[in-house]
């Protein structure tokens, strides 16, 4: 029983770790786009 509880800690743990990380990896990615756009906006105002 106690093993169980452990497991079950143990599992509610790493995943949301892993959902953390999943979300960070999006923000991040949407992030980039996001800067590219504006770069080449800049840089077609530039011009």
């Amino acid at each position: 029983m106690l093993l169980l509880i452990l497991l079950t800690v143990l599992f509610c743990i790493l995943g949301s770790v892993y959902l953390t990380f999943y979300i960070i990896n999006k923000r991040s990615i949407i992030l980039k786009k996001f800067e590219e756009e504006i770069l080449n906006k800049y840089e077609i105002g530039k011009e």
